[in-house]
């Protein structure tokens, strides 16, 4: 990170400027955010567009990205991954308070890359022609992705291929993406990437018998939620990640770690497969949060070492379709050992804890 030679047209002063490729616009935001820092970040991808937001003490006042604005628009500008970004250090002509909460935006836009990475052999091609099997249906949207307004698109305008979903949609490209990958796995769409399920994984050899059981459960991976106690930051997860990720021979693990101890990381076991994991603190500030990734998760890990009382309060948001289980002491030794032993269902069920622990 620092200052290049190439500057925006657009602007004589950058105070920071920057290549996507070596700094991801995830960090840039976070380093700003950090540093409590109030000016406009100006993103220029490769086709030319440009996008920005406004900042204030490291807080995201507005963004804007070509027909987006407010948190779609941030959230597209999450999804670029080259380009050029300038920031340049100045206050605001407007008053407006920071109005969008950059945590949550950059684990929404990870857990929709996850999502799309598991279903990314039912995209269709950016200039297949796209129409429904039944236009009058208005289906559940278990992803989160705004399926209901591409069903909606597609139904009024038979033959609308993706990349002009894409340029008209109010929602950001991984939404729109992932809910077209959605709709054609489901069999809701005329083209031949629709299918009916996702090809099984054969877990290499070698393997944990454990992980390909949870393969079988989860084709293509599970997304995992875990829930810190008040008595330990997202930073006391990271042992926990780097065990799972040595214990599937996996590499090291992709993780980001926000400044309100909220973290995203991936693990890719050589086995196949990708396991997502979001640790969320279970406060109130974090309420929303965990509720919103609880609705996609498959399985979820409380880690409470408090009142039974406060355990069921967050296992009580969990939506039926996903496991619970718990952890109780310090998360470092304990993710691993806890998913090896809902594989093998010796905690797949949704019981309350017991008291003796």
């Amino acid at each position: 990170m620092g200052h290049e030679n190439e500057t925006p047209p657009t602007q004589t002063s950058w105070d920071l400027t920057g290549d996507l490729t070596k700094m991801p616009l995830i960090a840039v935001l976070q380093f700003l955010e950090m540093g409590r820092q109030s000016g406009m970040l100006l993103v220029t991808s490769p086709d030319g567009a440009s996008h920005q937001s406004v900042l204030r003490e490291g807080g995201v006042v507005e963004a804007v990205s070509r027909h987006l604005r407010g948190a779609e628009a941030l959230l597209a500008m999450l999804d670029l991954k080259t380009g050029k970004f300038a920031f340049s250090v100045r206050e605001p002509s407007s008053a407006q308070e920071p109005s969008l909460a950059l945590s949550p935006l950059i684990m929404e836009v990870v857990r929709l890359e996850d999502e799309l990475e598991r279903l990314l052999c039912a995209l269709p091609g950016d200039s297949v022609p796209l129409a429904l099997r039944n236009p009058h249906e208005v289906p559940v949207d278990p992803l989160e992705c705004g399926a209901d307004t591409v069903m909606a698109m597609i139904a009024a305008r038979p033959g609308i291929t993706l990349v002009e979903l894409q340029a008209t949609a109010p929602l950001a490209r991984p939404k729109v993406r992932l809910a077209a990958a959605w709709l054609s796995f489901t069999n809701r769409m005329r083209s031949q990437q629709s299918m009916t399920g996702l090809p099984r994984i054969a877990p290499m050899a070698g393997s944990p018998p454990w992980y390909g059981r949870l393969l079988l459960l989860y084709p293509g991976g599970p997304r995992v939620l875990v829930g810190l106690s008040r008595l330990h930051a997202a930073h006391d997860a990271i042992t926990s990640i780097r065990e799972l990720a040595k214990g599937l021979d996996s590499g090291p693990a992709w993780m980001s770690i926000a400044p309100d101890d909220s973290a995203m990381a991936r693990v890719r076991p050589n086995a196949g497969g990708l396991v997502s994991i979001a640790c969320i603190p279970l406060d109130d500030a974090h309420h929303e949060a965990f509720k919103g990734l609880c609705a996609t998760a498959a399985l979820v890990f409380i880690c409470q070492e408090e009142s039974a009382e406060e355990f069921q309060h967050w296992r009580d948001i969990v939506p039926p379709r996903a496991r619970v289980s718990r952890l109780i002491c310090n998360p470092g030794p304990r993710l691993l050992e806890s998913l090896r032993q809902f594989a093998e269902g010796t905690e797949a069920q949704r019981d309350a804890p017991k008291k003796d622990h």
